[in-house]
């Protein structure tokens, strides 16, 4: 698919994890409406890959002609209200005059909640990584006038401490990118999870390119996280 060569790595992922909340009614309805228990496995709940999920139409309705199973077709004539008395109960859907305005069901259905909040850490990830490296770039590069054109003023320690936070901003970012990729890979891992396990990784991995590996910070004495600028 050559769309999909076109796609970084991030939009790849974003797709992926946007697939993954998203139901396709017509298909559930060929399978028979099973019973599916993994709430974020697209293999049971559509065949929609990253390069596809951008091509289709989340208004598109469901056409009775194009449902095969009897059975499915019955039920998707139903739908569920709940009466005054608060209970459940069965209705047909309503159909009018010459089918026009015909109460129809979409054929996508969007877990809004857990596509919003993927959606929203994976950008701040990559957002808050872009902020971090281009604020270590205008370090590196201050450093490097003073360095250049200020020699005579900083003698001794103050040009080896000059040189030393140089070659720090630039192990800093690289460490940002590694970061950036292994947090890439967590949320890869965890598109496949139930949602629990997806919502607490998801935040916790967030959390790790906010704050960064603390280790890093213990030996080599900076900061590889994102928080402070």
């Amino acid at each position: 698919d050559p769309d999909s060569k076109k796609q970084t790595d991030g939009t790849k992922v974003g797709s992926s994890m946007l697939a993954k909340s998203i139901v396709d009614v017509q298909l559930m309805a060929e399978k028979g409406f099973p019973d599916v228990k993994t709430t974020r496995n697209n293999q049971k709940y559509n065949n929609l890959n990253a390069s596809a999920i951008k091509h289709i139409n989340i208004n598109q309705e469901l056409e009775e002609k194009e449902i095969k199973k009897k059975e499915s077709k019955e039920v998707l004539k139903k739908k569920l209200v709940v009466d005054e008395a608060g209970r459940q109960k069965v209705e047909d859907l309503e159909k009018n005059w010459f089918g026009l305005g015909d109460e129809k069901y979409y054929r996508f259905h969007v877990k809004w909640f857990t596509a919003a909040v993927g959606l929203i850490c994976l950008a701040l990830g990559h957002f808050l990584a872009a902020l971090r490296v281009a604020s270590i770039a205008l370090e590196i590069i201050v450093n490097k006038i003073l360095a250049i054109f200020f020699s005579y003023a900083l003698q001794g320690e103050r040009l080896k401490s000059t040189i030393i936070d140089i070659l720090n901003g630039f192990v800093s970012i690289i460490m940002i990118f590694f970061c950036l990729f292994l947090y890439k890979e967590v949320v890869s891992f965890l598109n496949d999870k139930p949602t629990g396990i997806w919502l607490v990784g998801l935040i916790a991995a967030t959390w790790f390119m906010i704050d960064g590996p603390k280790s890093i910070e213990r030996k080599f004495g900076y900061d590889a996280g994102l928080r402070s600028p």
